[in-house]
């Protein structure tokens, strides 16, 4: 295997590690981060209906309900994610096994 090949998984590795850790944990991201929105702004946010919240002259009372509600998902996505990281950790261990074996010495 060349060195490049070794890097490209590496890289390929990385990355859905990513994607998996962004995908469990995006509701729960949205949901805090409309709840520190409607906090900074004086706003109520409940999952009772939208309330008015103005910025910059606009109401965006209802795109922080939205995304308030959204974190929900969160009940589908972390086990999803979990057991994406499960499979992901298996990859892991396949894959260093197959290396730990191409660098040791055949007797």
């Amino acid at each position: 295997m060349t060195e490049s090949q070794i890097d490209y998984g590496r890289r390929l590795m990385v990355v859905s590690l990513v994607l998996i850790v962004a995908f469990a944990l995006m509701p729960l991201i949205s949901a805090i981060s409309a709840g520190f929105v409607a906090q900074s702004l004086g706003c109520r946010l409940d999952e009772s209906g939208s309330h008015p919240c103005m910025l910059w002259g606009s109401d965006i009372g209802d795109t922080l309900l939205v995304f308030f509600v959204m974190g929900w998902f969160e009940l589908l996505t972390l086990p999803l994610g979990g057991l994406a990281l499960l499979l992901w950790l298996g990859v892991a261990a396949w894959r260093a096994m197959a290396r730990r074996r191409r660098a040791a010495p055949h007797v």
